[in-house]
């Protein structure tokens, strides 16, 4: 596979489209994402090229290695006794958790590939606080990019890399449409899994979440306030979301993907991580809506239609 951005011919010498698929962050809303490219899948649909923001770095990757199903399974399974057993909490650093029980379960589920090793061209996007600028990571270990990408300001420790310091990529790329094109996609869909997201269900859904984990510890006040409303885990997640919303409005406006697919999220949030069966309807039903439209895109840039 040709990299750098630089196109293989087809049969002909011929200059070869490619199709890209940019997928934004959202947390627990990204589950959207698997349904999107269940229905890409089931069309016969392989994009060329999957560049994604936190969430959308971590289906996206799983796709690109080939493991949806593995992360399909494990998301439909998801309970909040699962995420406070990935939990390694880190008081006193510069994260609520390292995030290492988080990277060696991904290295369990997808070995250890590189990316310039995986059939599709892929690249996470981080954000460095040193320079305030965005990075694209499109090669080397699978893994430690997924990680940083997911990497939540005050929630998960930083990654460093030398002397940059690497958080989540919604703080400068959350819809990676620019690091599509630059990749070398002709046609790129952007999946906006925060679209219409309003927050309106924080309230019941911390009420939900405490009412069946009173056993847990008083850490879990983390997450729920302890009844007393929402948990600062949970504060910080939803206000990072509203954040990144209106910066992708920005984004979109000065560069728009070829097709628009936004999820319908209003009545969830994302600390939903127990909600996956519904969040990938979401995402299969906005996709499927799409589909008349993407295949016109795809033959007007002389994408080949599956059969």
């Amino acid at each position: 596979m040709a990299r750098g951005g630089v196109m293989p011919p087809d049969g002909r010498g011929e200059r070869k489209a490619r199709l890209g698929l940019a997928l934004g962050g959202g947390a627990a809303l990204g589950w959207a994402h698997i349904g999107v490219l269940r229905v890409l899948e089931a069309q016969g649909i392989t994009p060329d090229i999957i560049t994604g923001t936190s969430m959308g770095a971590f289906v996206g990757g799983c796709f690109a290695a080939g493991r949806l199903g593995v992360l399909e399974d494990i998301a439909r399974s998801m309970r909040w006794s699962t995420l406070w057993r990935l939990a390694d909490f880190k008081l006193g650093s510069s994260g609520l958790f390292g995030g290492e029980n988080i990277s060696e379960e991904l290295r369990r589920e997808l070995g250890d590939p590189l990316i310039e090793d995986l059939a599709i061209r892929f690249a996470a996007m981080a954000s460095d606080l040193t320079t305030a600028e965005a990075r694209r990571l499109d090669s080397g270990n699978l893994v430690d990019a997924i990680r940083a990408s997911i990497s939540l300001p005050g929630i998960f420790t930083p990654i460093r890399h030398q002397r940059e310091l690497w958080v989540d990529g919604g703080m400068t790329e959350p819809l990676p449409i620019t690091a599509c094109r630059e990749l070398g996609a002709d046609l790129i869909v952007g999946v906006n899994v925060l679209g219409n997201y309003n927050g309106a269900s924080l309230i019941r859904d911390e009420r939900r979440i405490f009412a069946q984990k009173r056993g847990l510890s008083k850490a879990l006040g983390l997450v729920t306030g302890g009844g007393r409303g929402p948990g600062a885990m949970t504060i910080v997640n939803a206000s990072f979301a509203v954040v990144v919303q209106e910066l992708i409005k920005t984004k979109l406006a000065l560069n728009p993907p070829d097709l628009y697919v936004a999820p319908d999220v209003k009545g969830y949030n994302p600390a939903n991580f127990d909600r996956a069966d519904e969040l990938i309807e979401l995402g299969r039903a906005a996709m499927v809506a799409q589909l008349p439209r993407l295949y016109e895109l795809m033959a007007e840039n002389g994408l080949p239609l599956p059969r």
